[in-house]
């Protein structure tokens, strides 16, 4: 028997049913994460294409930042990194202030893809239990 494998468009049509519901959007985020990670297409730079389609798309909901910062916490960072939170980020700034677009210009933060997988061997910084950054 095979376990259904969430689709890009099952998991928009997904979003835009839940609202302001963060553990469902989390829920539905996590499951797209994890099917793409079950298809063989391992590789975090592709995850993190489809996930920017994803939040792209729901940039309007202010609320669904915390469904992916959640989402992302429980599908790739291991236990001891952490992401900051929400209250600690600059107030003030539209509701997809946050997205890698718009990263350093608008935030002052590092690019958001370093918040999300810090503990990547590539990448420049990573982030210890405190929430510092390091290079």
């Amino acid at each position: 028997m095979s376990v259904h494998r969430m689709t890009q468009l099952e998991a928009l049509a997904s979003l835009d049913k839940c609202g302001d519901d963060i553990p469902k959007a989390v829920d539905i985020i996590s499951k797209y994460t994890e099917a793409k990670f079950r298809r063989g297409k391992n590789d975090i730079l592709y995850v993190n294409h489809k996930l920017e389609i994803l939040e792209k798309r729901n940039s309007d909901n202010y609320n669904l930042y915390e469904a992916f910062r959640l989402a992302r916490e429980r599908a790739f960072l291991p236990p001891s990194y952490v992401l900051p939170a929400w209250s600690t980020l600059p107030p003030g700034h539209p509701p997809d202030w946050w997205h890698p677009m718009q990263s350093l210009q608008a935030s002052g933060s590092p690019p958001f893809i370093l918040l999300i997988w810090p503990h990547l061997a590539h990448m420049e910084h990573w982030v210890n239990l405190k929430g510092r950054w390091q290079v």
